[in-house]
């Protein structure tokens, strides 16, 4: 195990590892262990194959020993999991379209007709057709608010990408976007398809829940990033409340202080949250 690093707060530990929360991040109770319920749509057209089978699918989200399940039982410490498992694939002749309600409709009519009982899950996820990668329809999406996420999308060209599915799982938690300020980091050289609030809303990507797609970043960062797993933000996992009162120092006074890894379901303090004037910032 990696020894305790020590943070020095100046301000070049403020840039470097340090974020301003801007999604208003506090600290929530623990819910408890929670396992959410998927059930994975595996879409098709009668023109094209698939690229990830379903058995493809069952090991990468629930049953391989690098699961997604097995990343979010690490990443919270052992308080969240997902349970499901993968229907179809469904042919779904939707045409020239990125009409996700339209293959929503057209995906649950084809499962329910198979004997699959929707409402039994918490979450739907569908893996979109091969089309919708040549359509330019967008990496992801997902539908509901907060813990209520109850639809997710997924381009067909992500289906074998961990980072991608992992961030669509993780709005399934009611989890937002993990971002940057541009007062202090800028953002990297838009691309054509992107402005600099999306880049900004999606640019930590130390984390699952920043972006690596559709021009988010360059193309090396892409590849090397595409089959990732890292572990949520410090903000984040406070608020859901993975990372305990215990695990936090509130600093608000210049000095050295130690911070054990964040990855590590620990006793010692993993986050320093820093109070300067009216903002607040999350070192881990």
């Amino acid at each position: 195990m990696e020894k305790p690093r020590i943070a020095t707060m100046i301000l070049s530990c403020v840039v470097l590892f340090c974020g301003p929360g801007r999604e208003g991040h506090g600290q929530t109770p623990s819910p408890g262990p929670i396992t959410k319920s998927v059930i994975v749509l595996s879409l098709r057209s009668a023109a094209q194959a698939q690229r990830c089978s379903n058995a493809t699918l069952l090991a990468e989200i629930f049953t391989d020993a690098k699961s997604l399940r097995a990343y979010y039982v690490e990443n919270s410490y052992g308080l969240a999991s997902i349970s499901g498992t993968v229907s179809g694939p469904y042919t779904i002749a939707m045409g020239d379209t990125c009409d996700t309600d339209k293959y929503e409709s057209a995906a649950d009519a084809a499962a329910s007709a198979a004997g699959v009982n929707l409402s039994a899950y918490d979450s739907t996820f569908y893996i979109l057709p091969p089309e919708s990668v040549t359509l330019g329809c967008g990496a992801g999406e997902t539908r509901g608010i907060g813990s209520r996420v109850t639809k997710s999308w997924v381009r067909e060209d992500l289906c074998d990408s961990k980072f991608g599915l992992g961030h669509e799982m993780g709005h399934a938690f009611g989890v937002r976007h993990s971002s940057i300020s541009g007062t202090y980091v800028p953002p990297p050289v838009l691309s054509a398809k992107q402005t600099a609030t999306r880049q900004l809303e999606y640019g930590d990507l130390s984390s699952m829940m920043g972006g690596i797609f559709d021009g988010l970043v360059e193309e090396p960062t892409y590849l090397s990033q595409f089959n990732e797993t890292p572990h949520f933000a410090a903000p984040l996992k406070i608020h859901e409340g993975w990372l305990q009162e215990a695990n936090i120092q509130t600093v608000t006074v210049g000095g050295s202080y130690r911070v054990a890894l964040l990855e590590k379901a620990l006793t010692g303090i993993q986050v320093l949250k820093v109070v300067a004037g009216t903002s607040t910032y999350y070192c881990s």
